[in-house]
């Protein structure tokens, strides 16, 4: 009974630990993502704009943060096909993997509940301009996403064909891909309620601002995106090489198909953090293009 007690107030100290991690904030730590954002986007801040950014930053912050402990806490797992793997092989768990779309998921919720700076006290507008997603990223991540997808394509047309003879593997090719096509869904919905939120209206300054997080919550979705990708990759290339005789001539070099998808795998996640993290200046460059004088001011 003593142990249980004891094992009962470490859990609640890591958890009290856990919480003062994500709910605690600095004025420096603040300061530091202001400045990080107007160096990446490039954006210049105002009075009037700097709190209403920093107020966006902290909730998304705090949304990826509990996203990542609910997964944590609650013991989710990600378990794939990845490398050299065979029929009856139990597939490998990823716990970070599980993290990252716990991260993701905080992400796409506190986009979700965020207006950015579109604040209560801010007039809603319809911008008479069409938002793309190309003008909003770098064009080095979305080479990056169509490489990887280019691979997608060609494991899963790959592991099509091989499936044909190897009926006994054509449950875990599909839960895989179910998998991943759910992710990539929320990706892409989220991708459009952030392309298709309103923006505040009349100062430049606020325009400028919201255009900037909106470039940079898409390139965080870009990293994601690519990161998912290249797993994706490398699960149907394990697949791919279970479907191979080992022990045959022929499909012996065929065999290790997914130590390749491996090296895919961690390719992606170095390109998707560096894509992630890119400056993103053309936010504040579409603002910049749009900057036209709020209606009540045009005839004054």
């Amino acid at each position: 009974m003593q142990i249980d007690t004891v094992e009962f107030v470490v859990y609640l100290l890591i958890l009290g630990v856990l919480a003062a991690l994500i709910l605690s904030d600095s004025t420096s730590a603040r300061a530091a993502r202001l400045e990080s954002f107007r160096r990446r986007q490039g954006v210049h801040l105002t009075e009037a704009t700097a709190p209403l950014v920093s107020k966006a930053l902290s909730r998304s912050r705090f949304w990826r943060r509990v996203g990542v402990l609910v997964t944590l806490l609650s013991g989710v797992t990600v378990t794939l096909p990845m490398g050299t793997w065979g029929r009856g092989d139990p597939a490998t768990s990823a716990d970070w993997l599980a993290l990252l779309a716990g991260w993701f998921a905080g992400l796409a919720i506190a986009e979700c509940r965020a207006t950015a700076l579109v604040a209560a006290s801010q007039v809603r507008g319809a911008s008479l301009d069409r938002r793309r997603l190309r003008d909003y990223v770098t064009w080095s991540s979305l080479w990056r996403l169509t490489g990887f997808g280019v691979l997608v394509v060609a494991a899963a047309g790959w592991l099509a064909v091989r499936l044909i003879d190897a009926g006994d593997l054509r449950g875990e090719a599909a839960g895989v891909v179910a998998g991943f096509a759910v992710a990539a869904l929320v990706l892409a919905l989220t991708a459009r309620r952030i392309l298709m939120r309103p923006q505040p209206v009349g100062d430049n300054d606020i325009r400028a601002a919201d255009e900037g997080l909106r470039a940079r919550s898409l390139q965080l979705l870009m990293g994601g995106a690519i990161v998912a990708a290249a797993w994706l990759t490398a699960a149907l290339l394990a697949i791919v090489g279970a479907t191979y005789d080992p022990v045959a001539e022929s499909g012996h070099q065929w065999y290790t198909a997914g130590g390749w998808g491996v090296l895919i795998a961690l390719a992606g996640v170095v390109g998707g953090w560096e894509a992630g993290t890119q400056p993103t200046s053309r936010g504040s460059q579409a603002s910049t293009a749009t900057r036209l004088p709020h209606p009540s001011r045009a005839h004054s």
